[in-house]
């Protein structure tokens, strides 16, 4: 019996530009187990949906509703300056999970 690889889940919660998508795609092609999810469709109630597939989310500010139903997340990446507005948000998450909080800012 063959073991399934292991995939990971990342969900962009904001409009993505198609440079940074394609850019995103070539650079990971080799890696067969990441599933990058850029929706047109990021309305919250969409991205609601969307959330427990996702071990990664690349984004701001994200609700508590959308970390609730994110169930199998592991990492949230802020793109912007500094993460201290998300910092009371993410303590009150690790009460009952571990999930990393970054700061992804690339200026």
């Amino acid at each position: 019996m063959s073991e399934r690889p292991n995939k990971l889940t990342v969900l962009f919660l904001r409009e993505t530009r198609e440079e940074l998508r394609e850019y995103l795609g070539k650079g990971l092609s080799g890696f067969s187990s990441v599933n990058l999810i850029f929706p047109d469709d990021t309305s919250e109630e969409n991205l609601v949906k969307l959330a427990p597939d996702a071990n990664v989310i690349i984004g701001w500010r994200p609700s508590d509703e959308l970390l609730g139903a994110a169930e199998n997340l592991r990492l949230f990446i802020n793109p912007g300056v500094g993460v201290q507005h998300l910092v009371e948000k993410f303590r009150k998450v690790n009460e009952s999970r571990e999930v990393l909080l970054a700061n992804g800012h690339g200026n």
